[in-house]
């Protein structure tokens, strides 16, 4: 069945292969393996495209299916006719179509290094608005970072004011008398002190507290701008094209790489035009010309006694004077008998 199907795609009347040697017969199969081949690989093509522009399984599904029958419809009509003018014209449309069908190809072999660089370049498209958050981080973490130190130093002396007033010693006053704790100068000093640094102690905390809320009006205030200004980064088709294009102008080596792809396409693509183009002429594509050439000539025999029968016996032809009637049913229909 798979070597009928084989001969079908390469177009071989399987009448005249018993006639010829095994090898003449593989070389059918090969040439219909070849227009087989292209075909699997417009399936591929074409699915893997259609897929990138619709991201629906079945919509890929069905183009690479239409488009994978037409190449292989255009093929086979290739390997199975002898006018040049067929060849050479399949040659710049696989050309055209190996470029075409590289592209999506190439965004599924470079996929890491695509993302890569589309994710670089939604970066710099951000930049303003990335640029922006950071200038708010920034100063919203020197601001804290300075309300802490602060407060932790007031706090630091605030407790050690607090210790002095109870670690304070008994003092004596200029006629000589012991001053009970808590009403000696040591003890005024740090009592000041303390009351200084709580008060601006509770300053800090309510600045700090401020700044807190700027910092959520300020990020609520950026979210709307982020929602109206950032551009989102896209993974269509167009995008990762336009990112390989960036790439192969960026490094040589990718460059050199996505030609030597689109090169590969193109030569899967000319496959069955190179079989047909250097195939031997062997014993089968003689038996095809004289096959072809015997039906001609009979069919011009034919001819040429149907006319000379009606110039000689034109009674004998009724069809003929009948308006109705077609002249080549008559023939037909003479040839029969």
């Amino acid at each position: 069945m798979i070597r009928n199907f084989l001969l079908w795609l390469a177009v071989t009347d399987r009448d005249l292969l018993s006639y010829c040697t095994h090898k003449t017969v593989r070389m059918q199969e090969v040439l219909g393996t070849l227009v087989l081949s292209t075909s699997m690989l417009a399936v591929l093509s074409g699915g893997y495209t259609a897929w990138l522009f619709s991201r629906d399984l079945r919509v890929a599904a069905l183009v690479a299916l239409v488009y994978g029958m037409v190449i292989m419809f255009m093929d086979r009509f290739i390997v199975g006719t002898t006018n040049k003018w067929f060849v050479i014209a399949r040659i710049f449309l696989a050309g055209f179509i190996g470029i075409v069908v590289s592209f999506p190809l190439e965004t599924l072999v470079m996929q890491d290094r695509i993302r890569k660089e589309l994710r670089v370049a939604g970066i710099e498209e951000n930049s303003d608005l990335e640029n922006e958050k950071k200038r708010f981080w920034d100063e919203y973490n020197s601001q804290k970072s300075l309300f802490d130190s602060s407060i932790r130093s007031a706090s630091e002396r605030k407790n050690a004011a607090f210790n002095r007033m109870n670690q304070e010693q008994e003092g004596f006053d200029a006629r000589g008398e012991p001053i009970p704790p808590g009403t000696g100068p040591k003890f005024r000093v740090a009592r000041a002190q303390f009351r200084s640094d709580s008060t601006k102690l509770e300053l800090l905390k309510t600045q700090k507290a401020d700044l807190e809320i700027w910092k959520e009006e300020r990020r609520a205030e950026l979210a709307r701008l982020e929602t109206s200004t950032r551009v989102e980064q896209s993974f269509d088709l167009l995008s990762q094209l336009e990112a390989l294009q960036r790439i192969t102008a960026k490094s040589q080596a990718a460059a050199i790489f996505s030609w030597l792809l689109r090169g590969l396409f193109i030569l899967f693509e000319l496959f069955p035009v190179i079989g047909k183009l250097m195939m031997d002429k062997n014993e089968y594509s003689t038996l095809e010309k004289a096959r072809s050439r015997l039906n001609e000539h009979q069919i011009n025999t034919i001819g040429n006694k149907f006319a000379k029968q009606i110039d000689e016996f034109p009674s004998s032809y009724p069809g003929l004077n009948d308006p109705t009637a077609s002249p080549f049913q008559t023939m037909k229909e003479s040839i029969v008998k």
